[in-house]
């Protein structure tokens, strides 16, 4: 099983029946693989990025689109996890205004099967709904067993 980083507490350690992940991307190519950067734009690892190493095979991952703003489909995890070079393009406001001089990085890139599109995807709106929000934070105060755990999503403002 990958280590967890130092100082860091998943939810997830030994729950074999958690399994999910999501990527979030703006990709034309949902599905296809997952991949990114091993390094943020200093040089150093960013906890983000390293959540790809804790991915197994036969894992299920949620693709959710920022184009669309929903989940709009699932994958299975493939293996092995590779290294391969990377041309990054970072979202944030910073990132995007250095992107015309991307030079390739160390990279991981892990291989998805079985794409399949959801009939109905799971908007935004949809999981900010009161009913929604109530259920997810009283999942989170169940799994906050620990100072510092780390969960699967923030509780951030609502942004439609």
């Amino acid at each position: 099983m990958p280590s967890t980083p130092v100082g860091k507490k998943r939810w997830w350690v030994g729950l074999a029946e958690e399994i999910f992940w999501c990527e979030i991307t703006d990709r034309p190519d949902i599905g296809t693989d997952l991949h990114c950067p091993q390094a943020d734009e200093r040089g150093s690892p960013y906890w983000s990025y390293a959540l790809i190493r804790e991915i197994w095979s036969a894992d299920i991952v949620f693709h959710y689109s920022t184009v669309t703003k929903a989940i709009v489909g699932a994958s299975v995890a493939d293996a092995p996890l590779e290294e391969r070079p990377i041309s990054w393009v970072p979202h944030g406001t910073v990132g995007r205004a250095k992107s015309a001089d991307r030079k390739q990085r160390p990279g991981w890139w892990l291989p998805l099967y079985n794409y399949t599109p959801n009939e109905s995807p799971l908007t935004l709106r949809d999981l900010q709904a009161p009913t929604e929000q109530a259920w997810i934070k009283e999942w989170a105060k169940v799994r906050r067993k620990a100072d510092g755990l780390a969960l699967p999503f923030t509780d951030v403002p609502r942004q439609d």
